[in-house]
């Protein structure tokens, strides 16, 4: 059995200690853990052409799931006072997930402030998969502030483009993405990684975790822009170190091979 990361691995291990305990020794002891593939889409240099735009780029269906609210929040304060910043989403922009629990009134408040600044923000309802990986790597940083994800394939996709990823600390993120090529937030989280989000207080300290976060980073981006390129490069580097497709073939074909000699 393969578990897609360390976090998923211990949810497993714990349910099958909770439901299957005469099974788990023998199941557990043929589990590991194995990081999706990803491609890199550019060179593994990490330098983009030089901008005096700095573009922000953030892709999701479930728009308030992945904090799009909070982005749009953050970039409402900001972008009177730096109108280098440009923000690009791309999302259906469906409400009223599992974690947000927003509703209409949330999506009229975000079509709001996209509204009012059509020469910083764009949004596409929707865009081939090639188009979002065109995007991401004319962009500086993905952005994926989420609250509730099992994975986060976006930030990949990101970081394979030389673009560091602003995440918040949830589930499997930790992982995947850290200081050193990129930026994350910590939110208030349970044993298993997920966000405490049982009740509307909750909510709102996630949320406000969530802005608050963002915006520091943000606003230390604008101070010091040339930190891109050294995230960048490193994002390139754990792409290519963790999940190198023929890494991954090679370590599969392996897997099969010690099963069918079992």
């Amino acid at each position: 059995m393969i578990a897609l990361s360390r976090c998923a691995l211990e949810i497993q291990e714990a349910q099958m200690r909770a439901d299957y305990p005469h099974y788990y020794d023998e199941i557990m002891s043929k589990t590991q853990v194995m990081h999706p593939p990803q491609a890199l889409l550019i060179d593994g240099k990490g330098i983009k052409a030089s901008s005096d735009k700095l573009v922000f780029t953030l892709v999701g269906g479930d728009f308030f799931r992945k904090g799009g609210l909070e982005v749009l929040r953050v970039f409402e304060r900001l972008i009177p006072k730096h109108p280098q910043l440009q923000l690009n989403i791309v999302s259906r922009m469906k409400y009223g997930d599992y974690a947000s629990q927003t509703t209409r009134h949330d999506l009229d408040a975000a079509m709001q402030i996209i509204a009012r600044f059509p020469s910083q923000i764009t949004h596409w309802p929707q865009l081939e998969n090639a188009q979002v990986l065109e995007l991401l790597k004319a962009s500086d940083v993905g952005l994926l502030p989420t609250w509730g994800d099992t994975y986060g394939y976006s930030a990949l996709e990101a970081q394979a483009a030389g673009c560091p990823v602003v995440t918040t600390n949830i589930r499997a993120m930790p992982e995947i993405n850290n200081s050193d090529c990129g930026w994350v937030i910590d939110v208030k989280k349970d044993s298993f990684g997920n966000g405490i989000l049982s009740s509307t207080k909750d909510r709102k300290l996630f949320s406000n975790q969530i802005e608050e976060g963002l915006e520091a980073y943000v606003c230390a981006i604008i101070k010091n822009p040339d930190v891109l390129a050294e995230k960048s490069r490193a994002s390139l580097e754990r792409i290519e170190k963790f999940h190198d497709p023929k890494s991954h073939a090679l370590k599969l074909e392996q897997m099969y091979r010690a099963a069918l000699n079992d």
